[in-house]
């Protein structure tokens, strides 16, 4: 019985992105942060809505500061 292992026990590649952060643009996202820290701050809502609200700012520096590789 002849059987094609290499397309049974092959998984599909996934491409993903990879961030460099040995590479990040340090000066700039501190800059960033520094910016949006009064917004983030100043806002005086519930702990969940404080904390998606960092999150969202954290996310937003890594994708503009630092770089991806595929």
């Amino acid at each position: 019985m002849e059987v094609e292992w290499e397309e049974i026990c092959r998984e599909p590649k996934v491409e993903r992105i990879v961030p460099v952060y040995n590479k990040t643009d340090v000066l700039g996202l501190l800059a960033f942060l520094r910016e949006k820290f009064n917004l983030w701050a100043g806002n005086g809502s519930c702990v969940e809505k404080v904390w998606k609200s960092y999150r969202d700012i954290i996310f937003e520096g890594i994708e503009l500061y630092v770089p991806q590789i595929f």
